[in-house]
Protein backbone atom coordinates (compact mmCIF):
# COMPACT_ATOMS: atom_id res chain seq x y z
CA UNK A 1 0.00 0.00 0.00
CA UNK A 2 2.83 2.09 0.81
CA UNK A 3 4.29 1.64 -2.50
CA UNK A 4 1.46 2.54 -4.40
CA UNK A 5 1.13 5.91 -2.58
CA UNK A 6 4.33 6.62 -3.30
CA UNK A 7 3.96 6.08 -6.70
CA UNK A 8 1.01 8.37 -6.94
CA UNK A 9 2.90 10.99 -4.99
CA UNK A 10 5.97 10.75 -7.59
CA UNK A 11 3.50 10.92 -10.50
CA UNK A 12 1.57 14.11 -9.05
CA UNK A 13 4.49 15.86 -7.98
CA UNK A 14 6.39 15.11 -11.36
CA UNK A 15 3.17 17.20 -13.07
CA UNK A 16 3.30 19.53 -10.67
CA UNK A 17 6.91 19.90 -11.98
CA UNK A 18 5.66 19.87 -15.21
CA UNK A 19 3.07 22.29 -15.22
CA UNK A 20 5.64 24.90 -13.24
CA UNK A 21 8.23 24.72 -15.71
CA UNK A 22 5.61 25.16 -18.29
CA UNK A 23 4.65 28.10 -16.97
CA UNK A 24 8.10 29.91 -16.13
CA UNK A 25 8.63 29.53 -20.06
CA UNK A 26 5.29 31.60 -21.02
CA UNK A 27 5.68 35.04 -22.40
CA UNK A 28 3.39 37.63 -20.50
CA UNK A 29 0.73 38.20 -23.04
CA UNK A 30 0.32 33.83 -22.76
CA UNK A 31 0.06 34.58 -19.42
CA UNK A 32 -1.99 36.85 -19.51
CA UNK A 33 -4.34 34.73 -22.14
CA UNK A 34 -3.73 31.61 -19.86
CA UNK A 35 -5.61 33.79 -17.01
CA UNK A 36 -8.55 34.90 -18.99
CA UNK A 37 -9.91 31.15 -20.15
CA UNK A 38 -8.81 30.33 -16.53
CA UNK A 39 -6.02 27.33 -17.72
CA UNK A 40 -3.98 29.10 -14.96
CA UNK A 41 -4.40 31.05 -11.84
CA UNK A 42 -3.12 34.43 -11.22
CA UNK A 43 -1.41 33.13 -8.09
CA UNK A 44 0.67 31.17 -10.19
CA UNK A 45 2.47 33.75 -12.19
CA UNK A 46 6.23 34.20 -11.97
CA UNK A 47 7.58 36.73 -9.70
CA UNK A 48 9.16 38.01 -12.28
CA UNK A 49 6.01 38.45 -15.20
CA UNK A 50 3.76 39.73 -12.16
CA UNK A 51 4.57 43.30 -13.05
CA UNK A 52 3.88 42.98 -16.75
CA UNK A 53 0.65 41.03 -16.31
CA UNK A 54 -0.75 43.09 -13.95
CA UNK A 55 -0.24 46.24 -16.31
CA UNK A 56 -1.57 44.21 -19.44
CA UNK A 57 -4.55 43.19 -17.20
CA UNK A 58 -5.44 46.56 -16.01
CA UNK A 59 -5.22 48.03 -19.74
CA UNK A 60 -7.95 44.67 -20.20
CA UNK A 61 -10.42 46.07 -17.76
CA UNK A 62 -10.24 50.02 -18.67
CA UNK A 63 -10.71 48.91 -21.77
CA UNK A 64 -13.78 46.77 -21.12
CA UNK A 65 -14.74 49.83 -18.45
CA UNK A 66 -14.72 52.23 -21.88
CA UNK A 67 -17.09 49.90 -23.49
Amino acid sequence: MLAIATIVYAVNWYKQEQRSKQISEMTCDDLVDAIITREISILEVPAEHREAVNEILQEIQEQLDKS
